[in-house]
């Protein structure tokens, strides 16, 4: 007697090969089995030209390109549609940087798939260069490590086993940083600039507990350097260049320190050349890059920002794009050249905004998902590609 399991494979096997179609099709409510039907959406995450969803229930969904695997759904297909990940279950927290995603499950374990040209997916899996054509053609190898494996990618999520009590995550460009439980912070990927701390070697496929930081109970990561809080609301960072001074003084290197002149911080906000701490009263103090396109007018040491820009609830950037969203305290959404640069609010009711390389989405309120921007790779989750859109749409699911 056959399984009912078993017998909707089969009827589901015999669909598609009646149809044509690619990959599992089964249309019910919203175009999605009844069985996937996974809840409201509490999270969104961004990478390069991919998008991802964390639902309710546990659950992750991702669409737009797939090159690299970012969908992680075991294929190289790519989908204008959302994508449920099978096997991936209990998540608490997603995170996406550049072609790489990671997602941390309520018990504290981590998976990540996509891009593992540096170990940033798995550090365990380092390849030899020459071991198979890279997945894009030629890639620019200047200033890479000498072990950088551009055609190394993780089609699935692959568990970091050596990460356990991780209660945040935060991805940067070719490295990760989650927090543990008890303070400690843990980075793998790319070392070659201090991304992982001192006492690592400058090599890619690297993990290490970062050391000459206090216990921290927050985490961010952007570009090639990261920040962390502590319980006190200091704020450290270590990696990168700091060459807009966003690791907070004017000394050179990637080496951790404190940044002066910051305390009492309840939040960080970190971008490819500027950082923020948000303190406590609602304002906001930021170092590095004053957030215009070919910036060199750098503040090499923090400054308050004044007015609306400093009390917004969240200020991010896209970075391939050069554009910036400010989150207003009254949920109102503004986009521009610039932080707070823009003449009409672009939506009203949004929860919480990110962006990928080049585009942009927005959760709302009452739980829907609009997105703006690039559309290349049907990244915006319309089931359409397109050159970019400006205008938010919603995600259909």
């Amino acid at each position: 007697m056959l399984r009912y399991s078993t017998l909707r494979t089969v009827v589901g096997i015999l669909y598609l090969a009646l149809c044509g179609c690619k990959g599992p099709v089964a249309v019910t409510t919203n175009g999605w089995p009844k069985d996937k039907l996974v809840g409201r959406v509490i999270q969104v995450a961004l990478g390069e030209h991919q998008s991802c969803v964390l639902f309710n229930s546990g659950r992750v969904a991702c669409w737009g390109d797939n090159n690299q695997g970012q969908l992680g759904d075991g294929s190289a297909r790519s989908s204008t549609a959302a994508v449920i990940l099978d096997g991936l279950t209990d998540i608490d927290e997603i995170r996406a940087a550049d072609s790489t995603v990671c997602a941390r499950r309520h018990d504290g374990r981590v998976f990540c798939w996509g891009a593992n040209s540096y170990g940033q997916a798995d550090p365990r899996s380092e390849m030899s260069l020459s071991s198979m054509p890279p997945p894009n053609g030629a890639f620019d190898f200047v200033n890479e490590p000498s072990n950088y494996s551009p055609s190394n990618l993780r089609r699935s999520p692959t568990e970091m086993t050596w990460l356990t009590r991780v209660v945040s995550l935060s991805l940067g460009s070719g490295h990760g940083c989650a927090l543990h439980g008890d303070g400690r912070v843990s980075c793998w990927g790319d070392a070659s600039r201090g991304q992982l701390g001192p006492g690592v070697p400058k090599a890619a496929f690297q993990r290490s507990v970062v050391h000459g930081i206090p216990p921290m109970i927050e985490v961010a990561s952007a570009s090639v350097y990261s920040c962390g809080r502590t319980l006190d609301g200091s704020v450290w960072c270590w990696g990168g260049y700091n060459d807009h001074g966003q690791l907070g003084t004017r000394q050179p290197g990637p080496f951790p320190r404190q940044v002066p002149g910051v305390s009492k911080a309840i939040g960080l906000e970190l971008s490819v050349g500027r950082a923020c701490a948000k303190v406590v009263g609602g304002s906001r103090i930021c170092w590095g890059s004053n957030g215009s396109c070919g910036d060199t007018d750098s503040k090499l040491a923090p400054e308050a920002v004044e007015g609306d820009l400093g009390k917004a609830l969240s200020i991010v950037q896209a970075y391939g794009g050069c554009f910036w969203c400010t989150l207003g305290a009254e949920h109102q959404l503004n986009c521009g050249d610039m932080p707070g640069n823009s003449a009409a609010p672009l939506l009203t009711g949004v929860s919480t905004v990110v962006t990928g390389d080049d585009h942009a989405c927005a959760l709302l309120l009452d739980g829907s998902v609009q997105c703006w921007g690039s559309n290349v790779r049907g990244e915006l989750g319309r089931r359409t590609m397109a050159e970019r859109d400006p205008n938010p749409g919603a995600v259909q699911w």
